[in-house]
């Protein structure tokens, strides 16, 4: 994959083009309750909460004035305990199924933190299609936001979600596949993740935390591509004048080994002292 790549998941064309080949965005996933996330709390080497990495991501590797830095945060744990009580406008983005509700793993547990509120907020969003499964609002390669002044334009308080640490919540969708093209799936989850950022650019986000997208046994990536292609593409964002933190939980050791394997290949990190938050 080439830096090219994530210009090419701008994101909501009617199609991508890769090694010559249309593949359509707009078209739902036939078998919707496969993208759910089967991680779940039992997970046997599931790991405690805690910071494992901190840089931050410069200015240096884009062009002049194209490019803000925020610093880039690895976690071990489950992404529903991020909290940002210091920033207004923080995120955590749910590895979601196409209804945005429901669901097993990180999705399922966001869904029962938030209760009755935040059902009702991904109930109101536009229905993007429909299918056999049900109610498809979230194509895979995107991502939906639910939050006060979602548009980022007039922020006003809300009732909160539940016991969700986050006045927003971002659902982004992985691709399901029989693995038939990898390179194709790898385009949508990398769309997947920008999208999500792109999201937060709209909300003027100031902090968003990321569960992986795409990394478990029923995605058609192999995991150690999901989290390596997640990583770079985070890595990689130009970010916007608001964005401060981007952080990134693993929930499994072996996942948070892989980003940190992944964060040495990038010499224009810059290494920080600070692993206390």
């Amino acid at each position: 994959e080439s830096e090219s790549s994530l210009t090419q998941v701008n994101l909501l064309a009617e199609s991508l083009t890769l090694s010559g080949n249309s593949i359509t965005t707009r078209q739902p996933v036939a078998r919707m309750q496969r993208m759910e996330d089967v991680v779940t709390t039992d997970t046997p080497d599931a790991v405690h909460e805690h910071l494992v990495a901190d840089f931050i991501v410069p200015n240096s590797h884009y062009e002049e004035n194209k490019s803000y830095p925020f610093k880039l945060k690895i976690h071990g744990g489950a992404v529903q305990t991020f909290s940002r009580p210091n920033f207004l406008r923080s995120a955590i983005v749910v590895a979601s199924n196409e209804a945005c509700t429901g669901g097993v793993g990180v999705l399922r547990a966001v869904t029962e933190l938030g209760g009755p509120s935040l059902l009702s907020a991904v109930e109101a969003k536009p229905t993007a299609a429909h299918s056999t499964f049900g109610t498809i609002r979230c194509l895979a390669g995107d991502a939906i936001i639910v939050g006060p002044g979602e548009s980022g334009e007039e922020f006003e308080e809300s009732e909160e979600y539940g016991q969700v640490k986050t006045p927003y919540i971002i659902f982004a969708v992985a691709p399901w596949s029989e693995a038939e093209n990898e390179d194709h799936s790898l385009l949508f989850l990398r769309s997947a993740y920008f999208s999500a950022l792109e999201k937060a650019k709209e909300a003027k986000l100031e902090a968003v935390a990321f569960s992986l997208l795409g990394a478990n046994k029923r995605g058609g990536v192999h995991w150690k591509k999901a989290v390596r292609t997640g990583f770079d593409t985070i890595a990689r964002y130009p970010g916007y004048q608001e964005l401060k933190e981007v952080h990134v939980y693993a929930f499994a050791s072996r996942e948070v080994e892989e980003l940190i394997m992944a964060s040495k290949e990038y010499d224009f990190l810059e290494k920080t002292a600070d692993t206390t938050s």
